[in-house]
């Protein structure tokens, strides 16, 4: 079968896919010389290696997709296309689980890692008697959730389509609430659209979900949208992508140990870690501190040093005059 992609006259898939075989391959030889050695210089430099390789996969699918879509249906190379592109894609997927169980420490392995780690008690959040570990969400993220729920997908990927499709359209018609706050002994009204209260601070970090790097702090952290118009939550939202949440220009920022949340309605739709609630007004959450025991890889023992000082830096709670 005659490629449908070629450069000077040369199959573009073979010509790829020999990078992303010699460098998973390598990094595995890395491995394995690290787990003779314990140089750490090997394991990190097959960190690397693993993201290069990724990258390099993915490359070399798209043309290989491509002849794989031009094959007769019915035939056995069809069949058998196929299954070297599952087998493929399977392999790429182990690799990038590597990659992302290294990300918090390159120069040790994530099994290694574990095993050096310790146990540490960390904060959770409690809200009118519910637990959450991240965060919840009121305004529009439950109704962009409920909304994606109505949507059907088949897969992952489907749902993060249905995901942007939701948020999308309830960007141009998003919520109005009129709260009323109590921070400890701070008293604010809000009107607003979008409000998380988030176990401790989230960290400011390009891209990923917003999550906090070392939940011990004590304390609640709460984030509420500055306005309605969709320009600036779009505005706000991008900020957010690019790890801006103290610093967001569009949110204000508030922490303490206990909120309460006043509002003119009898219940609201709440996101408790990601599953829709209704929660009776006025809302009470307080912090659990050090209440949950978790293992910590041997890289975030430095951690709990790290957040403080980064604390430390950080600007203090911000709320509109």
């Amino acid at each position: 079968m005659e490629s449908k992609v070629k450069v000077l006259g040369h199959a573009l898939h073979q010509m790829l896919v020999v990078f992303p075989l010699g460098l998973l391959t390598v990094a595995v030889i890395f491995d394995v010389i690290y787990l003779v050695g314990h140089t750490p210089i090997w394991t990190q430099s097959a960190y690397y290696m693993i993201a290069a390789g990724l990258i390099g996969g993915l490359a070399a699918a798209v043309p290989g997709w491509v002849d794989w879509w031009a094959i007769p249906r019915g035939t056995r190379a069809k069949r058998v296309g196929l299954l070297h592109g599952v087998g493929n894609v399977l392999v790429l997927v182990l690799f990038a689980l590597s990659w992302l169980l290294r990300r918090s420490a390159p120069p040790a392995p994530p099994v290694e890692a574990i095993i050096a780690g310790k146990k540490r008690k960390i904060d959770i959040g409690e809200i009118n008697g519910e637990i959450f570990v991240h965060h919840v969400t009121l305004g529009l993220h439950p109704q962009i959730v409920a909304d994606r729920e109505r949507e059907r997908y088949r897969s992952r990927l489907g749902k993060k389509f249905a995901w942007l499709k939701a948020w999308w359209k309830l960007l141009h018609r998003a919520p109005r609430m009129r709260l009323q706050l109590a921070v400890d002994s701070e008293r604010v009204k809000l009107k607003t659209s979008s409000l998380i209260i988030a176990n401790n601070r989230f960290v400011e970090r390009l891209g990923g979900l917003p999550y906090s790097e070392m939940p011990d702090s004590g304390k609640l952290a709460v984030y509420a949208a500055q306005t309605r118009d969709w320009k600036e939550l779009l505005a706000m939202s991008a900020e957010a992508t690019f790890g801006k949440w103290e610093s967001n220009s569009k949110l204000d920022f508030l922490e303490g140990c206990e909120i309460a949340v006043h509002a003119q309605r009898q219940r609201l739709r709440a996101s408790i870690d990601g599953e829709l609630i209704y929660l009776r007004t006025p809302l009470r959450a307080k912090m659990r501190a050090s209440s949950l025991w978790v293992l910590c890889p041997a890289s975030a023992e430095a951690e709990p040093k790290k957040s403080s000082a980064a604390a430390a830096k950080s600007r203090s709670p911000r709320r509109r005059s």
